[in-house]
């Protein structure tokens, strides 16, 4: 899974909120998907408890 860095599709990259990441459909089988929604689950939760830390 590849994820590009916070306000990578924002003009210039300029994202101001740091909040925005965008992740592109790709063809893959069931277990690389099933891997790949477990490792957007992580960085969500890690996201949301770098947020509640601060």
């Amino acid at each position: 899974m590849k994820l590009t860095s916070a306000g990578a599709t924002y003009p210039y990259g300029i994202d101001s909120e740091d909040s925005n990441i965008r992740i592109a459909p790709t063809a893959c089988n069931m277990e690389e998907l099933e891997s790949a929604l477990e490792i957007l689950v992580i960085c969500i939760c890690l996201a949301n408890l770098r947020k509640t830390n601060n």
